[in-house]
Formats: C-alpha cells, structure tokens, sequence
C-alpha cells in the first residue's frame, strides 16, 4: 500500500465519526476503484465482509484492503451483514460494535448459529470504549478485537494471524469429522450438525428431507470381487453424493454401507428428485468392473412441522428398509406406495 494511501487511511480512522446509514444504503457489494485485487497479495484474492455504518472509515479501509490484494463486501448494519453472510459467507468478517438495527455482538451470535458460516473468523474493530468486556461476554471462537484508531499494519497482522488459527482449527476439525475412506463427514460431524439444525428448526420451522442410502449386497461385492473393489464402491458412491450436494447440504458416511444426506431448506419433492439423481449415477458406476445398486429411503419435515430429527432419521431408514424389502436398487419414500 502507498504512504499516502496509508496516510489518508489513517487520516480518516482517526477522525470518521459513527453515523446512521439509511437502509437504502444499508447493504452493497463494492467493486475494487477500476482494477483488480492483486491474487498474489498478501490477501491472496479473498473475500472480507465488512460491517459498518460509518461510510467513510469504511471506504478508507476497503480502498487499503482492496490494495493488499483482498476482495471487499460491504454492510451499513448488523442485520445487512447478516443477509450477506448467509447468501454468501466470506473468508472474514471485519465489523464495529455499536450500529443501527442489529449491532455487531448480536449479529456475531447469529453468525455462528449459520452451519455455513460457524467457523468464519470474526474481528472487531470499534472505537467502544468498553470493547474488550463486551467481546468477552460473547465467548465465541475464531474472533479477535481492535480498538480504533489503529495502525494498518496491526490490522492486516490481526488478519493473517486468524485466518492462520482460523486454518489449522479447520484441519483437526476435519481430522475428527471426516471418514478416511470416502472424505464425507462422519457420524460425529452429523450428530453436531442436527443439534445446529433442530435449533434453526425450532424457531423458523424450515422444511427439510434427509436421505438414506445402502448398498445393496455390500457383502457379495466384497466375496465376489474383493474388499478393495467393495472400497472402491464406497468410493465412487461418496463421490456421486458429494458432488450432489449444496454448500447448504451435509452428506456423511454413517456406517459400513450406511450414508445419510441432510438436505434442508429442502421439500419432499426436491428431496426426491435429488434421490433419483443419485440413483441414477450410482447404476452407472462399475468399481472393477463390478455392478454396484443400493437403496435410498426418503423423510420429510415439512414447514412448521414439529417431528424431531431422530424421527425424521427413523422415518428415512424405514423406508430403506420398504426399499430393500422389494428387491433393492430403488427410492422409496416413508409412508408412501411403491413408486
């Protein structure tokens, strides 16, 4: 960045005052001034939200970031933010504390209740004079705090060193979530998620399907052709599913020939269409030259209904088992006829 860039930054920090955006103004995605972000920065073409209602610090401090080579999202507000967040979460989000309709504290909370968005490093930056006692009552991970004013440089450290935390929590997570064989998530990362989900549920009533899938005859497979080629099966199954699923999505390896597909925001219809979708890719597949079918069962919760996920688990696997019972490689759906 040029020094006298730097200088009008810090120029603008040391004076901006907070003021109330009007909600016309509150949400806007900002293109760098004319050019680029530079890939090869230190910013490395990521993304950062940036929450605050002040426009002038606010254009100052995109105008240095975009110049360090991050790409620059802007919120006037708390709630603003939190619509970008889920529409699209960054690789960060920098926001002040005291804003107009939903202040930074209360949309960091909400934030971390987004399955998208839970482990997005947070920072802080406001001239609240008691900053560090209300990030202490938040009791959050991934997030930092910087009183302003502040130099840049300090900032720009404070970033790489939470996207550096942010990194390596994300590989002892993945380490502990994730099957070794076919990369999904396991039955740990599930259990995690449906307690995020039920609590989203609970207060907005989304409607949501899982899917169950089994292998049929895993066991043949495996005498017939070898474990290895029953290896190579799980495999390429994990592979259609991941390949299937939203960023919104969770697929995840539940047992031996067992996967489970979490699917919200999601009707039975679609959850259906996208069960046949798989189905259909998996008949395709020959690991070694081996045919390879399964069964998939489907449950819905439609919107506002109460049924838990445990049911809803049950409910699918039901219907692999309705699924299994009429001769297998095909979708059946609980408390349906055969399709």
């Amino acid at each position: 960045m040029s020094d006298i860039a730097d200088r009008r930054f810090a120029e603008c920090l040391g004076t901006g005052s907070i003021a109330n955006a009007a909600q016309t103004k509150s949400e806007s995605l900002v293109t760098p001034r004319g050019n680029s972000p530079a890939v090869d920065g230190p910013g490395r073409g990521r993304t950062i939200l940036l929450v605050d209602d002040d426009r002038d610090q606010a254009e100052a401090l995109q105008g240095a970031l975009i110049d360090e080579g991050y790409n620059v999202r802007m919120a006037a507000d708390g709630a603003a933010g939190l619509r970008a967040v889920q529409q699209s979460p960054p690789d960060m989000v920098l926001m002040d504390v005291n804003m107009p309709v939903l202040d930074g504290t209360s949309t960091a909370r909400q934030i971390r209740r987004e399955p998208i968005a839970c482990h997005v490093p947070i920072i802080f930056v406001s001239a609240c004079p008691d900053l560090l006692a209300r990030i202490r009552d938040l009791a959050i991970e991934d997030m930092d705090f910087l009183q302003k004013p502040y130099p840049l440089d300090q900032l720009l450290f404070r970033m790489q060193r939470s996207f550096e935390s942010t990194a390596a929590q994300k590989r002892l997570r993945e380490a502990a979530t994730t099957d070794e064989l076919t990369g999904l998530g396991n039955l740990r990362v599930l259990r995690e998620r449906l307690a995020m989900e039920e609590s989203r549920l609970e207060r907005y009533g989304i409607p949501t399907t899982i899917v169950v899938l089994d292998v049929d005859k895993l066991k043949v497979l495996n005498d017939e052709h070898g474990h290895a080629t029953g290896s190579e099966a799980l495999k390429e199954i994990a592979d259609v599913l991941a390949a299937e699923v939203r960023v919104t999505d969770l697929a995840v390896r539940y047992g031996g020939d067992e996967f489970v597909v979490l699917l919200p925001h999601t009707s039975l219809v679609d959850g259906l269409a996208f069960a046949d979708r798989v189905l259909s890719q998996i008949r395709t597949l020959r690991p070694s030259g081996a045919t390879v079918t399964a069964s998939l069962g489907v449950a819905d919760r439609a919107e506002g209904a109460k049924a838990s996920f445990a049911s809803l688990l049950a409910d699918a696997d039901a219907a692999v088992y309705q699924a299994k019972h009429r001769g297998g490689n095909q979708v059946s759906v609980h408390g349906a006829s055969p399709r």
